[in-house]
């Protein structure tokens, strides 16, 4: 056997094939993986991946890879190193047992015996004779120097046939593709929203999708009900097995906007012509012989027919008529015009268009449409919906992606079965009818069709550049001829839309001291990578432990390829879940709470998100942090507020966040509540007033700025709409974050700060707050920076005195208790004119 090349789809279908089968409880393969194998099965000599715990890390890139190398033949002789000895002779035993146990493994490579199999050295022999070895090794263990056989170590740990596809423009049938194979498999029948055909592929063929999910929420008014809705939640795109799909989840087609010049050979491409090119691909023939006919109905003589004749004596060609019942045929002689439109064949009877048509101008796709529907379609009025019909299915995906271009959805369903047929008593094959039905945007095309309002959330729209269809069910087949492929952007497009080609080295204490990180990184790079051949391989993975850890530094290293995974966006943003399927929203949030209940949510930042806490740097710190006690929730507080605002909703680095904290007669500042979101300009502004209308701060405090000044014209009309007035006072902005922060610093440091640490927004604000340095590195610094000016302005208020809680009674009786001590009002005698 010959060495074969990995990939990632060959290490997947390896691992889906011999390994995964024999777990207990097996989850979907998740993307990450893939991602990870594709690395690792690249010519780059060292690669990384850090992902967090728990997340199969030592399955898919220690067991499933190794296994792959030497059974592939790719390496020959791997050293696996782990923190000690004993861990890397453990990941090295999983892989012996596969070996030993696995009879499906043993007999399709050809594993003859163990010629060593103890301990941290085991040397393998095939039949043909051909062995390998594999080496653990703990971190920091001599390796200078191995040799075996006088080598150094040179690895250092679809759809069914026939569907048509497109590949970089090119459409074809997926068995035609160049790395076509073809292999038998049990599939599934994928059905979705807007189309009529299923598609036919593996379980663990990936569509590119995104879930959405509905939430039932209520509005409430002076603590009564006044109304329910329903809020949808639609996740980040990304790729997902055909397994696990759901009615959930929506496939995404790309929509290709660009914008091409038609061929010059093609005709006189002026005024009606792209109509007429849309009325001919309905109603029209072409043998390629110099003639051209459309099939105009009588009712339409006055109207299409005229148009016809009309366009083409502008041009100088003779239109000939014919009557024929019902109709009349309209025929020109062109010799240009007929062999381009003659190249429309497709099959018996069917015209499809070149590929360059979907890339024209959108006012030529346009009047093509229309031109189409004139001929084969009808605008219902009744029922609100333009409807296009014809027995050619690929022409109508066609008209299908020119409306997505168009900002239009159309949808296709079945219509009339074809088969034999009596007509007249004359029996007739037919064909199967399909229609195009669209609605919303039909105005577009200048039809008098009003955009449905009855759905919130449709089962197929267009947005973000892509027309997302809803997955409407999937079902298992029999065992079917599938085709994996390969290409060069690892995806291709079907009808569907775009589908993708079918431990560690360093312990907890080890990274606590900065003199035993220095000894293990001297040590990994002058012994453990000096010990490779000259082309070897070297792959790390493992979670980040601490920021002056080796991973850490090989992530900043331009030498290393790298990947960084965290299980979601941070620490309290639960988007984008890396293992959706072995990791839920519900089973995080479980896991961070048994950090926080035990003081320790640093902790679940550092093993779920790669981001540990280097308190060395830290601008704030733990200790800091005081918790309210119960007479600090008692104590009268002037209540004020503090705002840091981000620019849009789609500002993925930052987030508008607001802080509210009030100072009690101890001059103690109290951090009471906190809210914190990537809201856009309007859902901000109501968030202020909500915070109003909560605390009735004192102050709120903004900084002064560009975008301040943008929406204070729009909040001055809000105040006055509402009837609700806030008392906004901008501070001068200060670019420099530690001098902005430096007022926060002072009053932590000196114990003056109080949190409410049982609230439920707390653990995410503190986490956020230790993590700023003082620079601009921080990931996420918005609640810092609202808390920080919320501290800033409370600097210009004055000293808080017990007298600035009372009110017009408290007042009273205090004027009456300072004169009655004075000789005053309070016995009846003015204390200046003696009265």
């Amino acid at each position: 056997m010959e060495p074969v090349a990995l990939s990632a789809d060959l290490i997947e279908s390896f691992a889906g094939t011999f390994i995964s089968p024999r777990y207990d409880s097996p989850k979907p393969t998740p993307q990450f993986h893939r991602e990870a194998w594709g690395l690792y099965s690249s010519d780059y000599p060292a690669c990384m991946v850090i992902a967090p715990r728990d997340h199969a890390k030592s399955t898919a890139l220690t067991t499933d890879y190794v296994l792959a190398e030497v059974l592939f033949r790719a390496s020959d002789y791997v050293i696996l190193i782990g923190s000690t000895e004993e861990g890397a002779v453990e990941q090295l035993g999983n892989i012996t047992e596969e070996l030993m146990e696995n009879d499906d493994l043993r007999a399709t490579f050809k594993f003859k015996k163990f010629i060593r199999a103890s301990g941290p050295d085991i040397i393998g022999e095939m039949v043909d004779g051909h062995r390998f070895r594999i080496i653990a090794k703990g971190a920091e263990q001599r390796i200078r120097g191995r040799l075996w056989k006088g080598k150094r170590p040179n690895l250092l740990v679809c759809h069914k046939k026939g569907t048509l596809i497109e590949v970089e423009g090119v459409e074809m049938l997926v068995e035609e593709h160049p790395t076509a194979q073809v292999v038998i498999r049990e599939g599934l029948g994928v059905f979705v929203h807007g189309l009529p055909l299923e598609e036919f592929v593996t379980p663990e063929h990936k569509y590119w999708t995104r879930l959405l999910r509905q939430k039932k929420c209520a509005e409430y008014s002076a603590g009564r009900k006044i109304r329910n809705y329903t809020e949808y939640i639609k996740s980040e795109p990304t790729w997902q097995e055909a397994g696990t799909l759901t009615n959930r989840s929506w496939i995404g087609h790309p929509i290709d906007m660009t914008q091409e010049s038609p061929p010059c050979i093609i005709g006189p491409s002026f005024g009606d012509f792209w109509w007429l090119v849309g009325l001919w691909w309905g109603d029209g023939t072409s043998q390629g012989t110099g003639s051209v006919t459309w099939y105009v109905a009588d009712k339409d003589a006055d109207s299409i027919g005229v148009r016809i004749t009309r366009f083409f004596n502008s041009i100088d060609a003779h239109v000939s008529i014919s009557q024929r019942t019902g109709c009349s045929s309209y025929t020109i002689t062109h010799s240009i015009l007929s062999s381009w439109l003659h190249s429309w064949s497709y099959g018996n009877s069917l015209k499809k268009a070149p590929a360059w048509i979907l890339r024209l101008a959108f006012d030529k796709q346009a009047a093509i449409i229309r031109g189409y529907i004139a001929a084969d379609g009808w605008v219902d009025t009744k029922t609100q919906q333009v409807r296009l019909t014809s027995v050619c299915f690929p022409a109508l995906l066609q008209v299908r992606k020119m409306l997505a271009r168009l900002g239009i959805v159309g949808t296709i369903q079945q219509g009339l079965v074809g088969g034999v047929v009596s007509i007249k008593g004359r029996k007739c094959n037919t064909q199967t009818k399909y229609d195009l039905m669209f609605r919303d945007g039909a105005s577009k095309l200048g039809y008098d069709i009003i955009d449905s309002e009855r759905y919130a959330l449709k089962a197929v729209f267009i947005e973000d550049g892509f027309l997302w269809s809803q997955v409407l069910r999937t079902f298992k087949v029999t065992p079917q001829k599938f085709v994996p492929i390969q290409t060069k952007t690892h995806s291709y497009l079907t009808a569907f839309g775009l589908s993708h080609n079918c431990d560690d080295m360093e312990d907890d204490e080890q990274v606590e001291n900065p003199d035993r990180r220095a000894k293990f990184r001297r040590w990994f790079f002058r012994a453990a990578k000096q010990a490779l051949s000259k082309t070897g391989k070297i792959r790390v993975h493992g979670t980040i432990l601490h920021d002056d850890s080796l991973l850490s530094r090989l992530r900043k290293n331009k030498m290393w390829k790298h990947l960084f995974y965290q299980a979601h966006t941070s620490f309290d943003d639960f988007s984008n879940l890396l293992w959706p399927e072995s990791w839920t929203e519900e089973k995080l949030r479980a896991r961070q709470q048994e950090f926080i209940e035990d003081q320790d949510a640093a902790g679940y930042s550092q093993e779920f998100l790669n981001d540990p806490l280097d308190s060395s740097i830290a601008y704030l710190k733990t200790g800091d942090f005081l918790p309210m006690n119960l007479d600090d929730y008692r104590t009268e507080k002037v209540i004020c507020a503090a705002a840091d605002f981000a620019v849009s909703k789609a500002d993925k680095a930052n987030r508008t966040s607001f802080t509210i904290g009030g100072k009690d007669v101890n001059n103690l500042l109290h951090y009471i509540d906190q809210k914190v979101d990537r809201w856009d300009t309007l859902e901000w502004i109501d968030v202020m007033f909500e915070i109003q209308v909560k605390h009735n701060p004192e102050v709120f405090w903004v900084e002064d700025g560009v975008i301040w000044k943008s929406v204070w014209p729009m909040i001055l009309r809000e105040m006055q709409t509402r009837d609700i007035r806030i008392n906004f006072e901008p501070v001068a902005s200060v670019k420099d974050k530690a001098t902005r922060g430096r007022s926060y610093q002072r009053r932590m440091r000196a114990g003056q700060c109080r949190f409410d640490k049982q609230a439920a927004w707390y653990p995410g604000f503190e986490h956020e707050n230790l993590r700023f340095t003082g620079t601009s590195e921080a990931l996420l610094d918005d609640q810092f920076d609202s808390a920080a000016l919320l501290s800033r302005g409370f600097d210009t208020f004055t000293h808080i005195e017990p007298e600035d809680f009372f009110d017009e009674d408290d007042w009273e009786m205090e004027k009456g208790f300072w004169n009655q001590r004075h000789g005053g009002e309070a016995s009846g005698r003015n204390s200046t004119t003696g009265y």
